[in-house]
């Protein structure tokens, strides 16, 4: 090892004097260019990472009843636009009407005693005026109208919930949007709460993206992305919007 770099050495030496003997030829140098100097330091450079995600509403809603019943019409397919307040499905309801025709008549059956109990009360208050009867007569027919006007508002506030009721058999949309997915077919037994179908606003989107847990770190609201969409010829432009500190467990992502 030591022989080898002492010869290394000498021819080193050698070639130095041998050029050392030669005249150095003299260049135009050219004109004066101008350049900038900057002060070297550390800077986090952008790396292109591609994720693959998923376009959706930012405004989804799943349509479903408050009462059980068969669906008997769905007045929309899948892919369809619909605006607010269109019919979209008929679940069976006759159990509700029943209710609701029960609650009528005891309405009316209450509006006729109410009445009935206004006009005895008007004629004790004229027997009382002639002192034809007492005052307690009078008090009694006064907490018996009483009595009948309680009913008839209660019988008024049954009436209305069972046309609240009666109502959830038709199922209309609750905004604009697209029906992007159908749960049931007519025939089905609709429960409350199971979704019957799916209502997206096609006007506000977003994408969603699983990237991996240590990857998820560099990223933070307001940064800049890249979105490629297939029927889409260029590249659009969007902006991180949030990360969701949750981790998927098997994939970890």
């Amino acid at each position: 090892m030591m022989k080898n770099a002492r010869i290394w050495i000498s021819v080193a030496a050698a070639a130095g004097l041998m050029a050392c003997g030669h005249k150095v030829e003299k260049r135009d140098p050219g004109p004066a260019v101008t350049v900038k100097v900057a002060e070297a330091a550390p800077k986090l450079m952008p790396a292109g990472e591609a994720y693959t995600g998923s376009v959706k509403s930012r405004r989804a809603v799943t349509i479903s009843t408050k009462m059980m019943g068969r669906v008997l019409r769905l007045y929309v397919e899948e892919g369809q636009s619909v605006r607010r307040g269109q019919p979209l499905v008929d679940v069976d309801a006759a159990e509700a009407q029943s209710a609701y025709d029960q609650a009528r008549a005891g309405l009316q059956a209450a509006e006729i005693a109410s009445n009935n109990a206004d006009r005895d009360l008007e004629r004790f208050q004229n027997l009382f005026d002639q002192k034809a009867v007492t005052r307690h007569q009078l008090e009694q027919a006064q907490a018996g109208a009483a009595a009948v006007r309680a009913q008839k508002a209660q019988a008024e506030a049954n009436v209305k919930m069972a046309g609240t009721l009666l109502s959830y058999g038709r199922i209309t949309a609750p905004s604009d949007g697209i029906v992007t997915r159908r749960w049931l077919d007519p025939g089905n037994l609709a429960y409350p709460g199971a979704p019957l179908l799916t209502l997206e606003d096609p006007s506000d989107l977003e994408i969603g993206v699983a990237v991996p847990e240590e990857r998820s770190r560099l990223l933070a609201p307001g940064q800049a992305a890249d979105v490629r969409v297939d029927g889409f010829p260029e590249p659009l432009r969007g902006t991180l919007a949030s990360v969701v500190p949750a981790t998927a467990p098997l994939s970890r992502t």
